[in-house]
This record gives C-alpha cells, structure tokens and sequence, in this order.
C-alpha cells in the first residue's frame, strides 16, 4: 500500500505540524528529498493564495534539504525549462500546486500538457491540486497527455479530488495536504479592525446575497511589486537562480500585504482557500464560506477541520449565524 492510501484512510493530522509532517512524508516516498527541483507554472501574477503555495514550495524543498533551481511561468519560458529535459537524473520536474486541474483554468492546463510533452523521458509530479472538470477540448488534451505520458504523479488536497482523478486519470495519484498548511514562521500583524471580509469576485465566487456587501478580493498588488513584477520576466530569461530569488520576493511581499489584510483584523470572513489556510496559519479566528465549486469544503471535510478555530458557512447567507457562533465560542 502507497504511504499516500495508507495516509487516506487514517484520522486527519490534528495540528499544523502534523500536516507539515505529512507532506515531507508524502514528497519523501516520491523521492524529491535532496534533490534539485525545477518548478513549472511559477504564479508570476497578483494571487497571494498561490503566493502563499510558492512559499509551500520553498519551505518544502528546505526541509527535504532540496534545491528549486529554477521555474517558469505561463508564457515564460526559463532559458533552463527547455534543458531540464536533458538534465541530470537528480533534476525532478515538479508543476506549481494550486489551483485547479481539469479545464476551470484551460491555460494552465495547456502549460501542463506542454510540460508533459518536453518531458516525456521522466516523471513529472504535479502538486497539490484541486481537480474540477470542465468539458472541452483542453481538458481532453491534458487527458490524453497524462495517458500518453505514462510517468505522471498527481497529487490532490482533497478526498473528492482523489475520487475524481482517479476516475478519469491513467497516471497515479497522491492524497497530500495542500503546500500551503505547511509554511511555517509568519507572523500576524496587531488586530486594527473588528471584522475582515476577503470575498471572491472571480468565476469561483459562490453566490453573496448582495453583492455591494462590504469586503474585498485580496489580489491587488502594491505600486512597488508591479514595478518588479514588469522586471521578473527579463531575470527569468537570463538566470534562472535569480528568477527563483526574485519570484520568491514577489510572493513573500503579497503575503505580507495579505497577513496585514487577514491578520489585521479580530476575526475574519473569506471564501478564499488560502483565506482559510493562511487565518489558520495566523491563528485568526474566522468564518469560512464555501466556494462555487465546492473546493474549499473538501479541504475542510480532508484536512482542516480538526484544527478548529473556524465555523463553516455553506452560503454567504448562513454568515451572520456562523459569526454568532464564532463570537459565543470566543467568549467561553
């Protein structure tokens, strides 16, 4: 049985570092410890969820004693994302976790079947990822890569996601909690509000009962990072180490930005994923409202729940109750 199947059908870890515990598990027994580490699909845009999933990364590969030496990003290629084929055995290909798979997204799906079609001589790892399938011809493309392929691993943050790959999917595939559970090391900024909302207002929104309802999405970026941001693409074409350096100042400063939205307040309210994981990192207490697709409550029902802190709302209408709830615990 695979550490990953084993891992499946125990009691979820209770605590944080027994999460970070797992996921060094899960990339150990996929033999990525002290290695170096080429990572495609680098977020090279305004995302401080997928921010906080680089910093997983880094983190991840320090731990294992790794090295990421390089990366690209959509429409970007590295100078060293075209020779990692022919690199040494020691070289893993690994794809950025996220995220969705399965057509939601259809450019980043189209980068993963070019990644699988330049690599076809080894294993490529896909990590962490929410699957959501969405009919079209990219979807059916990625389908036929992987099968082509033939030395894919998948990994996904959730039991629904498993159900689903597996189905569909002619590669392996991993249950491994989402990278961002095990960054470790930030620091909530002193509560100046009572209340933060952090709402979606993209194709993955749920339903809010008005939609002029206080609150905010949190992927705005600072004058100063779409100043470097402009510069990364010219680094990444040139040196791939400073790419992974500069990238990786890009996503600790929209972490920041979003600790100071996030950790700011009392408590908070989000339908963001990384909302939920990065309040739980903070120790914030908050109200997490389910997606359009269902994504966070799977994270939820596989992981987080045990971790408390947080009551689930199933709807933006089932907040004010669920904050009610938040409030009489706080108070015992």
């Amino acid at each position: 049985m695979r550490s990953s199947d084993a891992a499946g059908q125990a009691p979820p870890p209770t605590t944080l570092d027994a999460l970070r515990a797992r996921i060094d598990a899960e990339l150990r027994d996929l033999d990525l410890a002290e290695r170096r580490w080429f990572v495609h699909d680098h977020p090279a845009y305004p995302n401080p969820g997928d921010a906080l999933l680089w910093l997983g990364v880094r983190q991840a590969a320090a731990r294992l004693g790794a090295e990421v030496v390089g990366c690209d990003a959509l429409g970007l290629p590295s100078p060293a994302a075209g020779a990692a084929g022919a690199a040494p055995p020691d070289v893993a290909v690994l794809l950025q976790p996220g995220g969705n798979l399965g057509g939601l997204y259809p450019a980043h799906d189209e980068h993963r079947i070019a990644v699988l079609r330049r690599h076809g001589d080894r294993p490529v790892v896909q990590l962490p990822q929410s699957v959501e399938w969405v009919e079209g011809p990219v979807t059916d493309r990625l389908v036929e890569a992987v099968r082509r392929h033939g030395r894919f691993v998948l990994l996904v943050r959730d039991r629904r996601s498993l159900e689903r790959a597996r189905a569909r999917l002619a590669c392996e595939v991993r249950l491994v909690p989402d990278l961002a559970l095990g960054v470790d090391g930030l620091v909530r900024s002193a509560p100046q509000a009572a209340t933060a909302v952090v709402a979606r207002r993209d194709r993955e929104a749920g339903a809010r009962p008005d939609d002029s309802a206080p609150g905010a999405d949190w992927d705005a970026p600072d004058p100063l990072e779409r100043i470097v941001r402009r510069l990364w693409p010219r680094v990444a074409r040139r040196d791939a180490h400073r790419a992974v350096a500069l990238g990786t100042w890009l996503a600790r400063r929209q972490v920041d930005g979003a600790i100071g939205r996030v950790g700011g307040a009392q408590t908070l309210v989000t339908d963001r994923l990384h909302g939920h994981v990065l309040a739980l990192l903070l120790g914030v207490p908050h109200v997490v409202v389910d997606d359009a697709h269902g994504k966070v409550a799977a994270l939820v029902d596989t992981w987080t729940r045990p971790l408390g802190g947080f009551e689930q709302a199933g709807s933006w209408a089932e907040v004010p109750d669920r904050l009610a709830a938040l409030g009489r615990r706080s108070d015992r």
